[in-house]
């Protein structure tokens, strides 16, 4: 399933927004542009000015994300009648990488929507995993990163790129 994603402004930290309007199409729901629209302004007309400042300001970490979705799962249910669960993978275990990428890889040949933070030195970022191809790791991306190479990827911070574990998300549609 090829889906151009939404992007994010240039000058904003809302990639936590954009990954999960993302994951949810990547599903394979289909929402247009106007109720993903409704969705992202209903989920941040939610959050309180300080929460709003800290994503604008440094993104959201992981207790804003759930707070974010549980929102936007509020919207979907009333606009759609469907909700989505939001799994945490690796919450308490630490695979090794090929493993991860094994199952987020058969996740997604199952319409689940995986949101991944990855960062580097100069980044810290939330965007949708799409899938293993040529030695990359593909995303759906709002920002400009389309892919990373396998080869320069860790779970332990190792490499150039790491993708935190704990911050890998499985998100699933379902009727209401």
């Amino acid at each position: 399933m090829n889906i151009k994603p939404y992007k994010q402004g240039s000058l904003d930290n809302f990639c936590s927004l954009y990954s999960l309007i993302n994951a949810i199409r990547a599903t394979g729901f289909e929402m247009n542009q106007e109720d993903s629209q409704f969705l992202l302004n209903d989920a941040i007309e939610s959050l309180k000015p300080s929460d709003f400042v800290k994503v604008m300001l440094h993104g959201a970490g992981h207790k804003l994300l759930i707070k974010i979705s549980k929102k936007l799962n509020e919207s979907l249910d009333r606009i759609y009648d469907h909700r989505f669960t939001l799994t945490q993978p690796y919450k308490r275990e630490e695979p090794e990488l090929s493993a991860v990428l094994k199952r987020m890889t058969e996740a997604r040949s199952k319409n689940t929507g995986i949101i991944v933070r990855v960062s580097s030195d100069t980044f810290d970022h939330y965007s949708v995993f799409e899938c293993v191809e040529n030695g990359k790791v593909r995303f759906i991306d709002s920002d400009h990163m389309p892919s990373l190479p396998v080869k320069e990827l860790s779970t332990d911070g190792e490499k150039k790129y790491e993708l935190h574990l704990k911050n890998v998300y499985f998100l699933q549609i379902r009727k209401s």
